[in-house]
């Protein structure tokens, strides 16, 4: 296991810790968001409404757990990706399967309940070049009737800066900028660092208020992990 504070001591990634450790010790390079079981990241999270209200709260994710499904035919071994409750602190009623591919993450299904259905698409694309642009799918389990409907959100995502540095409470990291689009207009942008995965992200969205347009935004920052 280890903890940001513990990296820096890891062999051969003290000079590298400011971006996480960028290659494996076989010396290919790290996945863009590290995979295993006990994994797991905290998040701030901050909300404007407008130029005066700030809302603040906070988000764990963790990978509880893996899988065997198969998708497409093929057998494959998940990991599974949930947001915990922040009330109560346990397992969200989401979760997602998710794996590490060549060209990055994939989402390959959600599950809710004992509910669940097997949708693969390729989520972070990496290594990637600037301006690429690949769609995505975001997964999901609404009720309806007496079990649940799979939903899937339709996303255009650009790379839009593949070599940055992003400061975070959790640290400095060399990062990857994502931006996403829906109908062409861009909603949110998100960061990425190789080795650590998810920074954070600020998405938009304009709220129509006594007939007044607003500007909400809402950020995301990650203030800890652990990996192991």
């Amino acid at each position: 296991m280890r903890s940001r504070a513990a990296a820096a001591a890891s062999t051969g990634c003290a000079a590298l810790l400011w971006a996480g450790c960028l290659l494996r010790e076989d010396g290919a390079p790290a996945p863009i968001v590290p995979l295993a079981v006990g994994n797991s990241w905290d998040y701030v999270d901050s909300a404007y409404y407008g130029p005066d209200s700030v809302g603040l709260d906070s988000t764990h994710i963790d990978v509880p757990g893996a899988r065997t499904v198969v998708v497409g035919g093929d057998t494959q071994t998940v990991y599974l990706w949930n947001v915990r409750d922040r009330a109560t602190g346990l397992p969200g009623a989401l979760t997602l399967y998710v794996a590490n591919r060549r060209d990055g993450e994939h989402t390959l299904g959600a599950a809710r309940d004992t509910a669940e259905f097997l949708f693969g698409t390729l989520h972070v694309k990496h290594p990637g070049k600037r301006g690429e642009r690949y769609v995505t799918h975001f997964l999901d389990l609404q009720p309806q009737g007496d079990g649940y409907a799979p939903v899937i959100d339709t996303v255009e995502i650009e790379i839009a800066v593949p070599d940055t540095t992003c400061v975070t409470p959790a640290g400095t990291f060399a990062c990857t900028e994502y931006r996403g689009r829906r109908a062409g207009t861009l909603f949110a942008r998100t960061w990425y660092a190789p080795g650590v995965g998810y920074l954070g992200s600020e998405t938009t969205r304009d709220v129509a208020v006594n007939g007044l347009t607003r500007h909400d935004v809402f950020r995301k920052r990650l203030v800890s992990y652990t990996l192991h």
